[in-house]
């Protein structure tokens, strides 16, 4: 089973590894971007298998704010989510509205974005706080109280980012940067919107369009719901469930 878009381009110049991994009887993965690639080097076993997550869905009513506009992040904190792109448009528009619009960032931290995310933290205090690691069985009950989710991914080969999933099954928007395979799992304008990877300004531009118009957001987020059937264990494994019965 592979997680994330990467295997093609560990394996492209790597005959032995190319030539081992078509022993294998099913190699399953979660997006068609890397299943092409794949099957270019001359693999045949492969099988799609969505990434899943055993959520319930949220029934949480959501009641917008006009006086407030809720952006969160839930992921590993790190340079390359592009969490210092995120915490840099947030403050630089928070500047630009007379409403509060805030930033809650969830996730283990890593040792050596430590300090870079610290200073960020104290410089942009006013609208961007940092709320600790939750339980992944928490995700849905913390995200569901949000706007809008993040997404800033400076990593091309994402594959179905996990945090993604919690957002839908917590029925909320998702803005998130254009990585490899970011449209196998969002529709603009349907489950979420999509700016240019590391790209700022584009970043910019897309969340004041989406803070301008947020009558949109009440049925993106009954879209989200609708789509987060799609990557659950009893849609996911089905696949698997049939290549054990064969």
């Amino acid at each position: 089973i592979v997680i994330g878009g990467w295997l093609p381009s560990l394996i492209k110049d790597n005959i032995y590894m190319q030539k081992e991994l078509k022993k294998v009887d099913c190699i399953y993965i979660e997006n068609h971007k890397t299943i092409k690639l794949l099957d270019a080097m001359g693999m045949k076993n492969l099988f799609k298998m969505n990434n899943f997550k055993n959520l319930v869905l949220s029934d949480y009513y959501y009641n917008m704010d006009m006086q407030v506009f809720r952006c969160c992040i839930f992921s590993r904190i790190e340079e390359k989510k592009g969490i210092s792109d995120a915490i840099d448009v947030i403050a630089k528009i928070a500047s630009n509205y007379d409403i509060d619009i805030v930033l809650d960032i969830y996730g283990k931290v890593s040792d050596d974005y430590k300090d870079i995310f610290d200073k960020k933290l104290i410089e942009h205090k006013s609208c961007v706080c940092y709320k600790g690691v939750v339980e992944a069985g928490n995700s849905v009950e913390t995200i569901e109280k949000y706007d809008l989710l993040l997404f800033p991914t400076l990593y091309y080969t994402e594959g179905i980012p996990g945090t993604i999933i919690d957002a839908f099954f917590a029925g909320v928007p998702v803005l998130a940067s254009k990585w490899e395979n970011y449209d196998e799992i969002l529709e603009d304008g349907i489950t979420g919107f999509s700016y240019e990877l590391a790209n700022k300004d584009d970043f910019y531009e897309k969340l004041d369009f989406v803070i301008k118009n947020r009558n949109l957001l009440q049925k993106m987020r009954d879209n989200c719901r609708k789509k987060a059937r799609e990557y659950t264990p009893e849609v996911s494994l089905m696949v698997l469930l049939q290549n054990i019965g064969e």
